[in-house]
């Protein structure tokens, strides 16, 4: 009979790949030279993170065959923070050595949860006035993040518009402040709107990626000066006789195009009388110009062209059934 103890099993370990946190990891011991029966082994677990995973030591009893498995839990936490890691460690023991070269293993464990970013405005305000807006990261994020927000106003209210990067930090609440101007002038009532941006890190709320506030111009409407009361015309008699010619004398600028001439009966008329007019420009009468008045009417606009002559009038070149054969209006230029 052989008299020699069996070889001493030398234990290894080894892991699969890399999870995600809700996943489970699987750890392989393996004893060489297999041993005669059942070895148990212990082992450490250790966790960089807080991925519920049961940490301290586990013992495997590895079967005649030379390998056995050692399974971790993670839990997915819905907390955003840091990728890490979990460690199974061999720990020494009787019937067995640890491998030196594999003594330990160790699995990355990636985070899965990205912060959802919200936005909401305090209120409303008066020119002048700052607008709050609040962002909102939901879960927290694990360390500061970079968020942008594009500012947009209805109306001029002197707020700074475009793009702005406010950094959420680990709390989960930042303030985003838009100052407006008093600028002294009457304008409708506005808003100033803050929507988000998509980005690294983390996503738009669906509901609430966009915020809006009012802001009320505190400016007066300009004062109407009160216009002096006009005394009222008496109105036109019949005639008594004929009626008599007038023509206005209105001003204008050389650099108008047209002057109007109001044309206009000393009273009414018992039948309508025929009036040429014509232009008068610089004492030379140019062409005339025919004034019909109906049954109702005892005043009309005549509108004359303004040329290069010094001086423009409007006279009365011929009618029948009028008091006067002699009226002239002329043009008073301001420039």
């Amino acid at each position: 009979s052989d008299d020699d103890d069996p070889p001493v099993p030398v234990v290894s370990i080894t892991a699969g790949g890399d999870v995600t946190e809700g996943d489970s990891i699987t750890f392989t011991l393996t004893a060489s030279p297999p041993p005669a029966g059942p070895l148990d082994v212990t082992a450490t677990i250790t966790a960089a993170g807080d991925w519920g995973a049961a940490a301290g030591q586990r013992t495997v009893t590895i079967p005649a065959s030379g390998t056995a498995t050692l399974t971790v839990a993670t839990a997915d936490d819905h907390t955003d923070e840091p990728d890490g890691t979990i460690t199974a460690t061999l720990n020494s023991g009787d019937g067995y050595t640890v491998s030196a070269t594999q003594r330990a293993a160790t699995v990355s464990v990636a985070d899965d949860d990205v912060p959802d970013v919200s936005i909401t405005a305090a209120g409303g305000v008066t020119e002048g006035g700052s607008i709050t807006f609040t962002l909102t990261a939901s879960p927290p994020p694990a360390a500061p993040l970079d968020v942008t927000a594009t500012v947009a106003a209805a109306g001029d209210w002197g707020a700074a518009a475009g793009q702005r990067t406010v950094t959420i930090p680990a709390s989960g609440t930042a303030t985003l402040t838009v100052a407006t101007a008093d600028d002294h002038t009457d304008e409708p009532d506005g808003t100033i709107t803050a929507t988000l941006n998509s980005g690294d890190g983390y996503t738009v709320s669906a509901t609430q990626g966009t915020a809006t506030a009012s802001v009320d111009d505190d400016d007066p409407p300009p004062v109407e000066q009160d216009q002096p009361d006009q005394p009222d015309q008496a109105p036109l008699a019949a005639c008594d006789g004929r009626p008599t010619l007038l023509i206005s004398s209105p001003q204008a600028s050389r650099h108008d195009t047209a002057v109007d001439f109001e044309v206009s009966l000393s009273c009414i008329p018992a039948g309508r009388p025929t009036i040429l007019l014509s232009p008068l420009r610089d004492g030379n009468l140019s062409r005339n110009i025919f004034v019909h008045l109906s049954a109702d009417q005892t005043s009309t606009t005549v509108t004359v062209a303004i040329g290069t002559e010094h001086q423009l009038a409007l006279v009365l070149a011929w009618n029948t059934g009028l008091a006067n054969h002699q009226a002239q209006g002329n043009v008073n230029y301001t420039d």
